[in-house]
């Protein structure tokens, strides 16, 4: 069973994931703060990080640049707000991307796809 780290503020929105990805196969752990996915991190490996840019404290790319420190695991960047800023920073770490809402089937897709 493929391990999915889910880094989210929105109990709401990680919950729904949470249920998604159970749903088919994915054992899942929920950190709702960057500080506590990457503490998640130092003592658990997983095959795929999901995280959020707009988060309190450190942000998403803060977060993807300590992370890259820790391991070299997929990460995809699951937001409600891209700016500018925020797509050119996705370029420039060539990180996969969903925009939320997002659809179950795009979610399982680009998943599936990443962990290939």
């Amino acid at each position: 069973m493929k391990k999915i780290l889910i880094i989210d503020d929105d109990p709401m929105f990680t919950s729904l994931l949470k249920q998604i990805l159970e749903e088919n196969n994915f054992y899942v752990t929920i950190c709702h703060s960057c500080c506590e996915g990457v503490n998640k991190l130092t003592v658990e490996s997983f095959d795929l990080i999901t995280l959020d840019i707009a988060m309190p404290i450190l942000d998403g790319f803060e977060t993807f640049e300590i992370i890259r420190r820790i391991c070299n695991t997929p990460v995809l960047i699951i937001t409600s707000m891209l700016t500018e800023e925020s797509i050119q920073k996705i370029k420039t770490f060539s990180l996969p991307f969903l925009l939320k809402p997002i659809f179950k089937e795009y979610i399982l897709e680009k998943i599936k796809e990443i962990l290939k």
